[in-house]
């Protein structure tokens, strides 16, 4: 992972962290802790997605500049008669 790629998971992972205790810490009726962090909730997905974004377009970019050498082989067929089994 680069950099970037670690600051963006680990704020999300704290932002997260955050958003669970502020859920808590204002829970007094049913729903109100949740909806005071929800944004807290919606920026970890946002960051998250980015995440797995770079992460995507990382992989393609290595497997574009390193093909497999059996990327774009056929599978090999078996020679000759299969063999019968004995009773």
């Amino acid at each position: 992972m680069k950099l970037v790629d670690t600051l963006i998971f680990s704020t999300a992972v704290a932002l997260f962290l955050i958003g669970m205790h502020q859920t808590f810490v204002h829970s007094q009726g049913i729903g109100n802790g949740l909806l005071h962090s929800y944004w807290l909730f919606m920026v970890v997905a946002g960051l998250l997605l980015w995440f797995k974004n770079r992460r995507t377009q990382q992989q393609k970019a290595a497997q574009a500049a390193h093909p497999s050498p059996l990327a774009g082989a056929k599978p090999s067929k078996p020679k000759g008669k299969p063999q019968s089994r004995k009773k």
